[in-house]
């Protein structure tokens, strides 16, 4: 059987359940045979009563209605107020400036798109190669033919290809004085 020294320090959480199942058994054998720490866990029983009851709960009837009244009736500070105002703003800017963004985009996508021959000149920019390209006769816009000094020839040779394979051509054009470089798309990513 164990000691008072020993089972004393353990009354209080005895008294409060907060032991191990061994601790509890351990004093609840203890206390069978021990007058004294009977008495001590009396002690601790009745105080822990005194203290609850020594001094009066006041009523709660009401408390919360009135602390939300209170809330709901109190004024923020004017610089609270402000940033919250500003912060609306900034959000319906941001919506703002983002939905006139995706207008214009759409816009131009929708003007380059309705251009006459858009879509052939997209579809032969994936068909031709550059070799192709060279082989082929080009021919000028009507703006450019009026600046020529040759104004009856309408089409254009091209009179020297060059080309480092897969991804650079050059080219060029002595009657026009043009020389297109052509850099392809380089999927190794070493551009």
């Amino acid at each position: 059987m164990a000691h008072c020294d020993d089972i004393a320090p353990l009354l209080s959480a005895f008294n409060d359940g907060e032991l191990s199942a061994h601790d509890t058994d351990l004093v609840t054998q203890h206390l069978d045979g021990c007058e004294t720490c009977k008495e001590t866990l009396i002690d601790y029983l009745l105080l822990g009563h005194h203290l609850r009851t020594a001094t009066a709960l006041p009523s709660l009837d009401g408390f919360t209605e009135g602390v939300m009244r209170g809330i709901a009736g109190a004024r923020r500070p004017f610089r609270g107020r402000l940033l919250n105002r500003l912060e609306d703003l900034r959000e319906r800017w941001v919506a703002a400036v983002s939905l006139a963004g995706a207008t214009v985009a759409l816009a131009t996508l929708a003007l380059v798109l309705a251009e006459p021959n858009t879509w052939e000149r997209i579809s032969a920019l994936f068909r031709t190669t550059p070799s192709e390209i060279a082989q082929k006769p080009a021919t000028l816009p009507s703006e450019a033919s009026s600046t020529l000094p040759d104004q009856s020839q309408s089409e254009a040779f091209i009179s020297r290809l060059e080309a480092r394979p897969p991804s650079v051509a050059l080219w060029s054009e002595p009657n026009t004085k043009t020389t297109v470089i052509w850099l392809g798309d380089d999927a190794s990513g070493n551009d």
